[in-house]
C-alpha cells in the first residue's frame, strides 16, 4: 500500500480568519482541523479531514482513528484499481491494446443474436510474411508492425465496430449494420494505410 497515513492536527490560526464552513445558522468558524493523507502506490492521491467548531482540541484518539480510515481508503481505491486493471486485461491483447479473440466472438455472439436479420460485415487481414520479418529483423520489428497496423485499423472503423487482434499477426474488424459496398470500404481504407506505413522492417503489406 505504500506509505501509511499520519494524521496531523492544524490549531486555530494565529492570525486571520480562521476556516469557515457554512452550517445552518450562517458561517461558523472551525476551532479546530485535523486531517491525514491518502497514499495510493506511494502516490499521493488525496486527504480525509476532521473539523470541529467547539472550543475544544480533538485528541490523540481521533487522530489515530482518522489515520486508520485514511488507511482504508487508500486499500479500497488500490483493490478497485486493481480490478479494473485485470478486467480490462482480460478484455485485451497486451501488445496491441485490441479486443481479443474472446471478447471477438463474444461481440460477434451478441450482434447476431440481437439482430439476426440486420446488416453485418466482418473484415479479416494478416500481414505478408510476417515470420520472415521476424526471423530477420527480430521479434521487436515484427511488434512495432503490430502496433502500427493496429493504430490503423482503429482509425478507419466507427463507433460501434470492433477491432480484435485473433492470433498472431490475424487481426479482425466487426462492424455491425455494414453492407457490403460499406465494408469494401473500410476494407480500401485499411489496405491503403496500412501500405503506407514506413518502419525499420520496410513497407508492410
Amino acid at each position: 500500500m505504500g506509505a501509511r497515513a499520519r494524521a496531523r492536527a492544524w490549531p486555530p490560526r494565529p492570525a486571520g480568519e480562521p476556516a469557515r464552513a457554512h452550517v445552518h445558522g450562517g458561517p461558523q468558524p472551525f476551532g479546530h482541523r485535523i486531517g491525514a493523507p491518502i497514499f495510493v502506490r506511494g502516490q499521493l492521491w488525496g486527504a480525509v479531514a476532521a473539523l470541529t467548531n467547539d472550543p475544544y482540541r480533538l485528541g490523540d484518539a481521533a487522530v489515530e482513528r482518522l489515520a486508520r480510515f485514511a488507511d482504508l481508503v487508500s486499500t479500497s481505491v488500490e483493490t478497485s484499481t486493481t480490478r479494473e486493471v485485470l478486467a480490462r486485461l482480460a478484455r485485451t491483447d497486451p501488445l496491441t491494446g485490441l479486443t481479443n479473440h474472446r471478447v471477438f466472438h463474444e461481440r460477434l455472439h451478441e450482434v447476431v443474436r440481437d439482430d439476426p436479420a440486420g446488416e453485418l460485415s466482418v473484415v479479416v487481414l494478416d500481414i505478408d510474411a510476417f515470420k520472415g520479418l521476424n526471423d530477420a529483423a527480430g521479434h521487436q520489428a515484427g511488434d512495432d508492425v503490430l502496433r502500427a497496423v493496429a493504430a490503423v485499423a482503429l482509425a478507419v472503423v466507427g463507433d460501434g465496430d470492433v477491432v480484435a487482434r485473433l492470433g498472431g499477426d490475424e487481426l479482425a474488424l466487426l462492424l455491425p449494420g455494414a453492407d457490403l459496398d460499406q465494408a469494401s470500404g473500410v476494407a480500401a481504407a485499411l489496405h491503403a494505410g496500412v501500405r503506407a506505413l514506413e518502419l525499420a522492417g520496410g513497407p508492410v503489406t
